[in-house]
């Protein structure tokens, strides 16, 4: 049976790090994002240089480690050098 983590899923997206640290090529490339749903709303509040609250947002994936795991993975497909 294939270990069902999210770095055999079809829908995990490993993240890249083109970096010369190797501690950080390390801790980065062991996670990626889960693309299995859409992406979510992500809403926060920072401050300026003056103290004045400012509204961001943006549209994220969830972030997993590849020994994640969940009830909706799906086999990812073999690549083939073709």
């Amino acid at each position: 049976m294939t270990d069902q983590t999210c770095d055999g899923c079809q829908w995990w997206k490993r993240e890249t790090y083109n970096g010369e640290n190797e501690d950080v090529r390390a801790m980065v490339t062991k996670r990626g994002q889960c693309r299995r749903h859409a992406a979510q709303a992500m809403i926060g509040t920072d401050h300026d240089s003056q103290g004045q609250a400012i509204h961001c947002g943006a549209f994220e994936w969830p972030i997993t480690q590849e020994d994640d795991w969940c009830g909706d993975w799906d086999k990812k497909e073999e690549e083939s050098d073709g």
